[in-house]
């Protein structure tokens, strides 16, 4: 029953070395288990030596079939059939398992080929998409594609997530790779969401599926652990129920995740008597915009009565002819971590009193704007089963607090929706990438103003974009920050709304470099949280938490960010 497994080792230096100790942990636990690596030169440098010492066959892509640094990257996955007929032509079974995988202790992959023996092709499948009944089944992956823009009536499409592809040399198997190729040059007249700037595979294999009527005969199947999909998250989990974990292309791993892995990863290593590789999910941006600017620290922990916890991410609004600054102000340290019941994180005007309270669950990030001739403020409502939107005057929140339903399904944890009076019209941005924005005029009935696919071409590729700030009006454009994640790093992009459309007309494609070595309760954590125009001086404020404890504001010319935006958006 025993089949091949193949790894692909493709790009740089970090895949090859991936694909090693993916290697190794499944002949620590299965010697003879026959394995087969799919190289690129430049993925191997480091390791290439060690090529023919573990792996039992080698077969090298050109340039060609992989095309670094295009919207085709991931075409050589659709051809992985036709490579396993080229490199093994007597061998049946084969299964492919993306090289960021690690095999647990005592687990054999071999037992995938008696259990799967018979089937054509078996995938990681979420479920499927029917297009007669306009169902999906569930709603906790990607079709890379709203299945809605297919304009298909007939049929069932299948959620894949191609870390997983165990298939059997024939006619089935061999269709649904061949249709997925041809998919590759038919799937830009969909509207669909690149990975990485690229194409993903996984929507021409869903197509191909689609197209050929094929739905695998064990659905929902998971037989990878990976973080986004797990409702489970521990080590203990993970080693009694799967034989493999991985991180799944660039969704963000939990630090116990990333221990695990390396733990184990150098454990093989050394079983064999190999150098250590530490996967780390840090990145830095090589073109960060650096400006000079005027920082000011606005205000320290424990500055303000009931801030031992902290006194950051702070917004700033002009009323009067002066700016006004509200602040996030914890109680103390137990309430920032543990609070969900009552309201611990308190807004704080920056030289004046707090303000007023009197809700029964916690309210958070406090940003600003107007709207009809009023201060407002949009802020995250934690309780223990959800997070959502409030809106509010400034002068307090009550009990009756003003949530947002857009006409959209809406996730558990929602956070970062902004803001701004536009028109007669208040409008929300619920996000950038993709672009959807509604409007209202009594806060009560929102309409979808702006729904459309808009890829940011951002650094920091393959990670969900985040807004940060409400547009303010800076004369020529609306301006807004958004951020991505990779730990404790934030890294802070902007763009440049056209006044009379609210479309995208600029967008950073690299950070905006803020603060260094920020110090506090999450050392290196600085989140821009607000944003101002002071007309008379021509300068933008940008107002940002330093490590979720101190509240800090840096001035930009006006002249030297926006121009800096539209040269960096090119």
């Amino acid at each position: 029953m025993q089949g091949t497994i193949i790894i692909l080792a493709l790009g740089d230096n970090k895949w090859g070395q991936m694909a090693l100790s993916l290697c190794l942990s499944i002949k620590a636990n299965e010697p003879t288990q026959k394995v087969l690596l799919v190289y690129e030169d430049s993925a191997v440098e480091e390791i290439k030596p060690l090529l023919p010492r573990y792996f039992d066959y080698l077969y090298k892509v050109e340039q060609r079939a992989y095309e670094s640094n295009n919207a085709n990257a991931y075409y050589v996955k659709t051809l992985i059939y036709d490579i396993a007929q080229k490199a093994l032509p007597d061998e049946v079974k084969f299964l492919m398992i993306d090289a960021d995988c690690i095999v647990c202790p005592s687990r054999k992959v071999s037992d995938w080929f008696t259990e799967l023996d018979g089937q054509p092709l078996i995938t990681w499948c979420n479920d499927f998409y029917d297009f007669e009944k306009k169902e999906r089944t569930r709603n906790d992956y990607t079709f890379w594609v709203e299945p809605s823009d297919i304009k298909v009536d007939r049929g069932r499409m299948p959620q894949i997530n191609s870390s997983f592809i165990y298939f059997e040399v024939s006619l089935t198997a061999y269709h649904i790779f061949d249709n997925a190729k041809n998919e590759f040059t038919r799937v830009k007249d969909y509207p669909i969401k690149l990975y990485k700037g690229c194409i993903p595979d996984e929507l021409c294999f869903n197509l191909a599926c689609w197209k050929l009527n094929y739905i695998q005969e064990l659905m929902p199947y998971y037989p990878i652990f990976f973080q986004f999909a797990n409702e489970y998250q521990n080590e203990q989990h993970i080693l009694h129920h799967y034989k493999v974990f991985g991180f799944a292309g660039e969704h963000r791993p939990s630090d116990w995740f990333v221990e695990m892995y390396n733990r184990l990863a150098n454990y093989y290593r050394d079983y064999f008597g190999i150098n250590d590789y530490l996967y780390t999910c840090q990145i830095v941006d090589e073109g960060e915009i650096k400006l000079d600017g005027v920082k000011k620290c606005l205000a320290k922990a424990g500055d303000y009565k009931d801030s031992d916890g902290g006194i950051f991410n702070p917004d700033g609004i002009i009323i009067d002819g002066y700016p006004v600054v509200v602040m996030r102000k914890e109680k103390n340290l137990d309430a920032y971590k543990r609070t969900y019941t009552h309201n611990t994180a308190i807004p704080q005007i920056h030289n004046g009193g707090e303000i007023y309270t009197s809700i029964n669950f916690r309210v958070e990030d406090f940003r600003l704007f107007s709207y009809n001739g009023y201060a407002m403020m949009n802020f995250s409502c934690v309780t223990k089963n959800r997070t959502f939107i409030g809106l509010s005057m400034m002068h307090g929140i009550s009990v009756a607090i003003q949530t947002i339903q857009l006409p959209i399904e809406t996730n558990k944890v929602e956070k970062n929706w902004m803001f701004l009076e536009h028109g007669n019209h208040l409008v929300c941005i619920y996000s950038l990438s993709p672009y959807l924005v509604f409007a209202s005029k009594d806060l009560e009935k929102w309409d979808a103003l702006k729904m459309m696919e808009y890829s940011i071409d951002w650094f920091h590729k393959g990670h969900t974009i985040c807004n940060s700030t409400n547009p303010i009006d800076i004369g020529e454009y609306y301006l807004m920050f958004f951020h991505t994640k990779e730990k404790s790093v934030y890294y802070h992009g902007a763009v440049l709304l056209d006044k009379m459309t609210l479309d995208i007309v600029y967008c950073t494609k690299n950070s905006i470099h803020i603060m260094d070595n920020a110090k506090g309760l999450h050392n290196g954590l600085v989140y821009v949280s607000g944003s101002l125009y002071l007309e008379r001086q021509q300068v933008i404020r940008i107002y940002f938490g330093e490590a979720d404890w101190n509240a800090w504001q840096i001035d930009f010319k006006k002249k030297d960010l926006v121009e800096t935006i539209i040269e960096n958006s090119k």
